[in-house]
């Protein structure tokens, strides 16, 4: 329609009425890009005109329109939104797309290189999310590569990813093998990001744009391509035999996490049977190689105090009780010593007399008659038959002090003891110190009962938040995991293991760490228990 040498014939025309074409942004394989705008609203947008041989093909049209109508039904913030389509009286085919303002991957790879793991791993997933809506709609992209991943500035982030040129030439048969849409290589796609199936000739799925998104994650990291010969043969034969170097070993000062190796050597295996089933699939592994990354420099959490002991029932009384009594003997002593020291024989006779009225007066009357009984005893014996006959009254007045300490009828035998028996004091003596002896009784050589089962899920459901708000980035929703749990006899969790399908997974371990934070009470031996956590 125009000749190839010489300026473009279409710049400044007005496509059906509404789009002025205004200058050339871009060329592709099928079509040139123009920078346009919408002449009633004035809104500059992006139109991709079909190149005259591809418009004088009726199957290269009907492809062109039905790829559009699909790709137009993709709504996402990472996809390039088509806004128009439709051909002109002159037989043009075009497309309208929102006109962005920024430049590809390819462009900023040149620029800087290798990136840093972090920020290659916040772009792929940009992509991996537009790829995600596609496929939902059942578009295969096919022609994954940095020239149709367009970065541009929204709000504070620099690297927001615009995926381009969905379906636009890439034309999915229902026939077992593919055939090209435009005559050349009969390959689609571009080589250095071409799956193996597709050159085998095998009917490609989704599974063709995860293995593109692999080459273009390892190129972001180490700043080369997995696969690269020096001529096309070289390149496809390099896709189907060899071995990518996994990409901490090729770039080893970018300290890229062994996790992040994993996710993209999966992505760029030879059978796609060997990859990511789904391309959420894959960005659910790479998220949780970040976060593992991420604990890894964490650090760990404070351990929760242990509960405070509790205190036996019945000691403090019993304490309380035997401090007042040796209160009372001391004070007895130091009063009987003064007053020895200092009176004479009458006055030590009336003290000795008056002795029990003083010791009576104490909260705790189970005690006073001891150290009447003791003051005889320290007086010379010459002086016992005077002091017998004035202590008898306190003797007497001991038994409406004191309460019965043995079984019925048995302290009416000890109240009627003689003041001057030794056989009535001892006995006093002897049941006077029961109550100290029976202060601090030993705890059972059985220990505490074993832990319940109730008791240790309820332990379990306390951590549950936690496990939850710790491990949820690592899960998908409803994601079961159940963890075997040793409980010490002391009541810490010795050890948890996750089990099942979680077994030595991120998940599973992040859940197991913070059931080993639980506390629970003490048993009589460590026992062995299995809970399952809904993430």
């Amino acid at each position: 329609m125009w000749p190839a040498d010489g300026p473009d014939p279409l710049l400044g025309h007005t496509l059906a009425d509404r789009y002025r074409l205004e200058r050339v942004i871009g060329h592709g394989g099928m079509g040139t890009v123009y920078r346009a705008e919408h002449v009633v609203i004035r809104k500059p947008v992006a139109v991709k005109v079909l190149d005259a041989a591809h418009s004088e093909r009726r199957t290269e049209v009907e492809r062109f329109l039905n790829e559009a109508r699909a790709a137009s039904k993709i709504r996402h913030e990472n996809v390039v939104d088509i806004t128009d389509f439709g051909s002109t009286g002159d037989g043009l085919v075009f497309l309208v797309m929102e006109y962005l303002e920024g430049e590809d991957l390819s462009s900023t790879s040149e620029r800087e290189g290798a990136l840093p793991w972090r920020r290659a791993a916040a772009i792929v997933l940009q992509i991996a999310a537009a790829l995600e809506a596609a496929h939902a709609q059942g578009i295969i992209h096919r022609d994954m590569k940095p020239e149709n991943c367009f970065r541009i500035r929204r709000g504070n982030d620099p690297d927001f990813i615009k995926v381009l040129d969905f379906g636009i030439a890439k034309i999915i048969e229902d026939s077992d093998v593919e055939r090209p849409s435009s005559a050349g290589s009969g390959l689609l796609g571009t080589p250095e990001y071409v799956a193996p199936e597709l050159i085998r000739g095998l009917k490609p799925d989704a599974r063709v744009d995860i293995y593109a998104v692999g080459v273009m994650f390892y190129d972001l990291l180490v700043g080369k391509l997995p696969f690269a010969g020096e001529s096309f043969m070289s390149t496809l034969t390099a896709h189907l035999m060899q071995q990518p170097q996994p990409p901490s070993q090729a770039r080893p000062a970018a300290q890229i996490p062994e996790a992040v190796d994993y996710v993209v050597l999966r992505a760029l295996a030879k059978d796609r049977d060997q990859r990511y089933a789904t391309i959420g699939e894959f960005s659910a592994a790479l998220r949780a190689a970040i976060a593992e990354a991420d604990a890894a420099l964490a650090p760990p959490p404070p351990p929760l105090p242990p509960p405070p002991e509790p205190e036996p029932s019945g000691i403090r009384p019993r304490v309380a009780i035997a401090v007042g009594a040796a209160i009372l003997l001391v004070f007895s002593a130091v009063l009987w010593t003064m007053a020895k020291r200092f009176y004479t024989k009458e006055q030590v006779t009336q003290a000795v007399a008056t002795a029990p009225v003083i010791a009576a007066a104490p909260v705790l009357p189970a005690l006073p008659a001891a150290p009447v009984n003791e003051a005889p005893k320290a007086a010379p014996v010459a002086e016992a038959p005077k002091v017998a006959p004035v202590a008898e009254p306190p003797v007497e007045a001991a038994p409406q002090a004191r309460e019965p300490a043995g079984p019925a009828g048995e302290p009416a035998a000890e109240t009627t003891a003689e003041p001057g028996s030794e056989t009535g004091a001892e006995a006093e003596t002897e049941t006077e110190a029961e109550p100290a002896v029976r202060a601090a009784p030993k705890s059972p050589k059985s220990g505490p009962g074993p832990l319940t089962a109730g008791e240790f899920a309820a332990a379990m459901n306390k951590v549950g938040a936690r496990v939850k708000l710790e491990c949820s980035r690592f899960s998908l929703r409803k994601m079961e995991v159940t963890v075997q749990v040793v409980v010490g006899a002391d009541g810490a969790v010795k050890s948890a293991e996750p089990t099942g399908s979680q077994a030595g997974s991120t998940l599973g371990n992040c859940v197991a760490r913070v059931v080993k934070t639980a506390l629970l009470r003490p048993t009589r031996a460590k026992s062995t228990h299995r809970h399952t956590f809904t993430m």
